[in-house]
């Protein structure tokens, strides 16, 4: 049985946690921190960030990404 046909409460919570993350955000409209930026947006951001190293090829080394500012 796959993993989203299990119900949730049935599921491991790492499992839940990565599924909700993946769906993607429940209100995208809504400001994530300052005015323009919204869970959308960030999750748009973030495929875009996942498309780039895709392409990358066979050497999946870890990628750490950090920010001054959480926008």
């Amino acid at each position: 049985m796959a993993t989203s046909q299990i119900p949730p409460e049935a599921q491991d919570p790492i499992s839940v946690l990565i599924s909700r993350l993946l769906a993607g955000p429940a209100r995208p409209g809504q400001a994530f921190t300052l005015p323009g930026m919204t869970y959308g947006a960030l999750y748009d951001m973030a495929r875009r960030f996942k498309a780039c190293f895709d392409t990358v090829g066979e050497n999946r080394l870890p990628v750490c990404i950090a920010t001054e500012d959480r926008a």
